[in-house]
């Protein structure tokens, strides 16, 4: 489990607290799921090069995709994972709650753009 979750005693939604980061600025539940998107969406724009790498790869193939194209798709997997994690979800939280909070659904936001490019 990502975190330990509790209900917060006269507070309304989930908190999340993560254990082993007690300086980590605690996020509603609906709040921290528009963040993971949010990081997914920065993730799919950082690895667009693997991405593009693996689907030019598949292109054409059917059963040969499971070893012609192991390396590429290693290769965007990797990737997607090395901006999918816990630890970037715990910077993007900080960088959010330090830039005040602003509506993740809002993705002209200043915040959001500044974070897809960084």
């Amino acid at each position: 489990a990502r975190a330990a979750c509790g209900r917060a005693l006269g507070m309304s939604g989930w908190r999340f607290r993560t254990p082993a980061a007690e300086g980590d600025p605690e996020v509603l539940r609906k709040e921290e799921e528009g963040l993971i998107t949010l990081m997914k969406e920065r993730a799919l724009v950082r690895c667009r090069e693997t991405q593009k790498d693996y689907y030019e790869c598949v292109k054409g193939r059917t059963i040969s995709i499971a070893w012609a194209c192991r390396d590429t798709a290693a290769a965007m997997n990797d990737c997607l994972h090395q901006h999918t994690n816990d630890i970037s979800l715990d910077e993007l939280k900080q960088r959010w709650v330090k830039a005040g909070r602003p509506s993740i659904a809002d993705r002209d936001s200043r915040f959001a753009k500044s974070y897809l490019k960084s």
